[in-house]
C-alpha cells in the first residue's frame, strides 16, 4: 500500500495550528482559563475529568461545524460524481481548514494524499487508480478530532480510492494502527506490534450516521496511543 504525499500549494490554509493544551480547541477554551479551573478547590476535579470535558467540547464543536456544511459536502460529491473529477473537493477540505485552523495538519495531508494521487495517476498510463472516494474522505473528516493531535500519515489506496490512515506511536513496542476508511460507514484496521515476536490484529468496524458516535473510534486508536 503506498501513501502518498504533497506535490501542490494550491490551497492555502489560513492559520496555522496553535499549540493545545489538555486537548482543547483553543477558540473555545483558553489555556489560561483551564489552569484557572483547576486551581479552585471547590470543583475537587481532576485533570482527567477537565480535559475529558475540553474534548467533548471541542468534539460538539466539530460535529456542529459538519452540519453546518453536510449539503454543501453533498452538492460538491455530486458534481465530483457527474464531472469525473475532484477538484471540489479541494476547496471543500481548504474551507474546512479555514473553519477548523487546530485541525489543519490532517486536512493538509488529505489533501496532499489526492494531490499526489491524482499526479501519479495521470502518469500511470497501464493501470488507472479508481476515482478518489468523497464518502471515504467524509469519513476521515469526522474522525478528525480524535487523530489531529497523533502522529500519522494519510494515503490513498490505489486499489480502490479510499482514503487510509497510518498512526505510529512511540512506545518501544513500535505499534502500528492502520485504518482504512470505505464508503458504507465500515473502516478496516489492522494493528502490528512487537511482542516476543510479531503480533496482528486485523477486522472491521462499523458507524452509523450520527457524528456524536464519531468518538467510538477511540477505541481503535487507543491501540497505538502512548
Amino acid at each position: 500500500m503506498k501513501a502518498y504525499r504533497s506535490l501542490s500549494t494550491r490551497i492555502k490554509f489560513m492559520n496555522k495550528p496553535s499549540k493545545v493544551v489538555f486537548f482543547t480547541d483553543m477558540d473555545k477554551v483558553k489555556n489560561s482559563e483551564v489552569k484557572s479551573f483547576a486551581t479552585k478547590k471547590s470543583y475537587h476535579v481532576s485533570i482527567n475529568s477537565i480535559s475529558t470535558s475540553v474534548y467533548e467540547t471541542e468534539r460538539n464543536s466539530w460535529n456542529e461545524s459538519l452540519l453546518k456544511i453536510c449539503s454543501y459536502c453533498e452538492d460538491k460529491k455530486e458534481l465530483a460524481n457527474q464531472s469525473n473529477h475532484f477538484n471540489d473537493l479541494l476547496d471543500f477540505m481548504a474551507n474546512l481548514a479555514i473553519e477548523k485552523s487546530v485541525h489543519n495538519r490532517v486536512l493538509e495531508d488529505a489533501r496532499n494524499a489526492f494531490l499526489t494521487y491524482y499526479e501519479d495517476n495521470k502518469t500511470n498510463q497501464l493501470n488507472k487508480f479508481p476515482e478518489p472516494s468523497v464518502d471515504s474522505l467524509m469519513q476521515l473528516v469526522r474522525f478528525i478530532p480524535e487523530i489531529s493531535r497523533l502522529k500519522h500519515n494519510v494515503y490513498i489506496d490505489e486499489n480502490t480510492g479510499a482514503f487510509g490512515l497510518t498512526l505510529k506511536s512511540s512506545k518501544k513496542s513500535k505499534p502500528i494502527l492502520n485504518l482504512l476508511m470505505k464508503e458504507n460507514k465500515e473502516v478496516t484496521f489492522s494493528f502490528i506490534k512487537k511482542g516476543k515476536g510479531i503480533i496482528k490484529i486485523t477486522g472491521r468496524a462499523f458507524f452509523n450516521h450520527n457524528l456524536e458516535d464519531s468518538h467510538e473510534i477511540y477505541n481503535l486508536i487507543r491501540m497505538v496511543k502512548s
